[in-house]
């Protein structure tokens, strides 16, 4: 998650226009490994709304990357600049870069990994005493049936407590190409 990024130039002024994203996404552009970001409406940084970068791979300053204009250009020659932005950790590599078209300014960091990272093969808070049974490997047969003609649905079905019972006749019918329960 990102939000408040800022291009700051010497007096101060951020040469970014949408930079809190409290409206939109407006005027960013997520291309390649990073084309499923977009905007975040359920939280942000001191707000309610920020961009979610979602990164299948890594980025890079060619077509796997988020961008936006700055509002002005800065002078050629410039080191006299802020970059910086407001970033939370939610999974993957906890590394960002933001970086200036040219590749002659950037600001690299790594953000902070919260203490608790979950907890694998512990309980955690979405444990039930007694969860239902797991149901997998579902399967019809025929797979086209014709109509009226008895249809067969098979499955695997596991619970760690047992089953006492899962499975009885159920009678389908035939109003569309595809069954349907009655």
């Amino acid at each position: 998650m990102i939000d408040d990024v800022q291009v700051l130039d010497a007096v101060g002024n951020n040469r970014i226009a949408n930079s809190s994203f409290e409206t939109s996404a407006t005027g960013w552009a997520a291309e390649g490994t990073e084309s499923q970001s977009g905007w975040e409406a359920s939280e942000g940084y001191a707000s309610a709304h920020c961009y979610h970068i979602r990164a299948v791979d890594r980025g890079d300053n060619q077509i796997n990357r988020v961008r936006t204009l700055l509002t002005s250009a800065l002078a050629a020659g410039t080191i006299n600049v802020t970059i910086r932005a407001k970033v939370r950790w939610i999974k993957g590599f906890p590394e960002v870069l933001l970086r200036l078209r040219g590749n002659w300014l950037d600001c690299g960091g790594e953000m902070a990994l919260p203490p608790n990272l979950g907890t694998p093969g512990a309980r955690n808070s979405r444990a039930v005493n007694n969860a239902p049974p797991a149901i997998v490997e579902v399967n019809h047969s025929p797979v086209l049936p014709a109509a009226n003609q008895p249809i067969v649905v098979s499955a695997r079905v596991s619970d760690p407590q047992g089953l006492s019972s899962c499975c009885s006749d159920i009678g389908w019918t035939r109003t569309r190409p595809t069954p349907r329960w009655l």
